[in-house]
C-alpha cells in the first residue's frame, strides 16, 4: 500500500499547488481514464496537461484547501500489476465539497518506478465527472461502460 499512498499524496498535493510536473511523474502514457460520463485515452503530455488543468482549476474555483484520500486496497494481480482502490474527499477548510468519490487504478512497474496506467473514477458530481474526461477538443467515448477497461481472462 505504500506505493499507492505515495502516488495519492503526490497527485493530491500537485492538484492543489498546480505542480503539473509532479503530477505527470506518476502517470504512464497512454493512460485510460473513465468516469460515469464516459472514457478517453490520454496519449500525450498535452492530453494529460489538459486533464490536470481542468481538475486543478476545479479545486481553485471551489477554494479546495485539502485533498483527503484513503487507500482501500492495493493488491498485486497475476500480471505483476497493482490494482488499487481509494476514496477522495475535497475539503474547503473543515467542510467537505460534494460527496466522497471512489477510484480504481492500475499501476505498472516501468524501470524503477510504479506508474499509473489506468484510472476509473466514480465521481457523484456529474459536471466534475465530465470535466475530468472532456478537458480538451479530443473525442470522448461517452457510450463506454465507465467501470470496464477491457476484457480480462475470464471474459474471453
Amino acid at each position: 500500500m505504500q506505493v499507492l499512498e505515495y502516488t495519492l499524496r503526490v497527485t493530491g498535493d500537485a492538484l492543489l499547488s498546480g505542480d503539473f510536473d509532479a503530477f505527470a511523474s506518476i502517470f504512464d502514457l497512454p493512460h485510460h481514464i473513465s468516469t460515469f460520463e464516459g472514457s478517453r485515452t490520454l496519449r500525450t503530455q498535452d492530453d494529460l496537461r489538459h486533464t490536470f488543468d481542468a481538475v486543478h482549476m476545479h479545486c481553485v474555483h471551489h477554494q479546495v484547501t485539502s485533498v483527503v484520500r484513503e487507500c482501500i486496497s492495493a493488491e498485486f494481480d497475476e500480471h505483476g500489476q497493482i490494482k488499487s482502490a481509494h476514496t477522495t474527499r475535497l475539503l474547503v477548510g473543515a467542510q467537505q465539497l460534494g460527496q466522497t468519490s471512489m477510484a480504481y487504478g492500475v499501476l505498472r512497474l516501468k524501470g524503477a518506478r510504479w506508474l499509473t496506467t489506468a484510472s476509473q473514477y466514480a465521481v457523484p458530481d456529474k459536471k466534475f465527472s465530465q470535466t475530468m474526461i472532456i478537458s480538451s477538443n479530443r473525442p470522448v467515448n461517452t457510450n463506454a461502460d465507465p467501470l470496464r477497461q477491457s476484457k480480462g481472462p475470464a471474459e474471453t
